[in-house]
């Protein structure tokens, strides 16, 4: 991302990130900050990825959700 880009997204309850770098290898696309108190849970890359291998709908879900998140980035 260019530096300075500003807020690109606003997440909520139930959201997630950080699966870009996990699926493609990459690095980050994205630093995030917390505006208010909340509680967050961290899943290894390994754990991440076989549950993609086994539910592959999960997987297809995935995908389509990566693909929106660069295309708003420009980055497809």
């Amino acid at each position: 991302l260019k530096e300075g880009m500003g807020r690109v997204a606003e997440l909520g309850e139930g959201n997630y990130f950080g699966e870009i770098a996990v699926v493609t290898g990459r690095a980050r696309t994205a630093t995030c900050r917390c505006l208010e108190r909340c509680v967050l849970a961290s899943l290894p890359a390994a754990v991440y990825q076989e549950a993609l291998v086994g539910q592959f709908s999960l997987g297809l879900m995935l995908d389509r959700e990566i693909e929106a998140r660069l295309e708003s980035l420009s980055l497809l």
